[in-house]
C-alpha cells in the first residue's frame, strides 16, 4: 500500500507536469504566432516592393486640374499664426526658482550636489 506521503508526492508530481506541460503549449503557442506574422510581413513588403517597381504610365501623364478664372474663393483673410502677447511691463524667458510661499529666489545648490568640472581632453 501506499503512504500518505507517496500519494502527496505523487499530487506534486502531477501538478508540476500538467504546469510544465501547459507552459510548453504556450510556448509553442506564442512561437507559431510569430512565424505567422513574420510570413505575413514577408508577403506585404513582397506586394509593396513589387507595386513600387513597376509604375503605370497612366499615373505619370496625370496632371493637375485647371484653374477657371472668376471661380468663388475665402472672402476672409487667412488666420494668423497664434504668438503670445507680453503685457506691458513683462518680460519673456525663464522665470527664475523661487520658494511657494515666500517667493524668494532658491538658494544655489550646495558645493557636494554639484558635479566636478569637466576635464578637456
Amino acid at each position: 500500500m501506499h503512504s500518505v506521503d507517496e500519494h502527496k508526492d505523487q499530487t506534486a508530481d502531477r501538478r508540476e507536469r500538467r504546469i510544465g506541460t501547459a507552459l510548453l503549449v504556450l510556448g509553442l503557442l506564442v512561437a507559431g504566432g510569430a512565424l505567422v506574422k513574420i510570413q505575413k510581413e514577408d508577403a506585404y513588403r513582397e506586394h509593396v516592393a513589387q507595386a513600387q517597381t513597376t509604375v503605370p504610365s497612366t499615373q505619370n501623364s496625370v496632371k493637375p486640374a485647371e484653374a477657371e478664372p472668376g471661380g468663388t474663393r475665402p472672402t476672409t483673410p487667412a488666420p494668423q499664426p497664434a504668438t503670445p502677447q507680453a503685457k506691458p511691463g513683462e518680460t519673456t524667458g525663464a522665470v527664475p526658482s523661487t520658494t511657494p510661499s515666500t517667493g524668494t529666489p532658491l538658494p544655489p545648490a550646495p558645493a557636494e550636489k554639484v558635479a566636478p568640472p569637466l576635464e578637456r581632453k
